[in-house]
């Protein structure tokens, strides 16, 4: 994907929440969660079935390369909602 969308793509993240499962005492430690929606946003709609993969594997592969990254910075259960969509103009000139 590197080679055919490298600078046409920025990501937003939408929503977050943070929660805790379970009850915190000595038997069953609470765990904290983090559940993200995020947006990665394309440019013209032909990249998005570049991002997308066939059947949706490039995404997949995206999400769980983003979980394993997230993983080494959080100590928390992450949910990564990770949707595509299409943002015209959203790259700016210049820089």
């Amino acid at each position: 994907m590197q080679q055919e969308v490298p600078h046409a793509l920025s990501v937003e993240v939408a929503d977050a929440q943070f929660s805790r499962s379970g009850i915190a005492d000595d038997d069953a430690p609470s765990r904290k969660k983090l559940w993200v929606r995020a947006f990665i946003v394309v440019e013209r709609e032909s990249q998005k079935g570049i991002v997308v993969g066939k059947g949706g594997s490039m995404v997949k592969a995206i999400r769980l390369a983003s979980l394993k990254e997230l993983g080494k910075i959080f100590d928390w259960k992450i949910d990564l909602d990770l949707r595509v969509k299409t943002g015209k103009g959203r790259r700016s000139g210049g820089a």
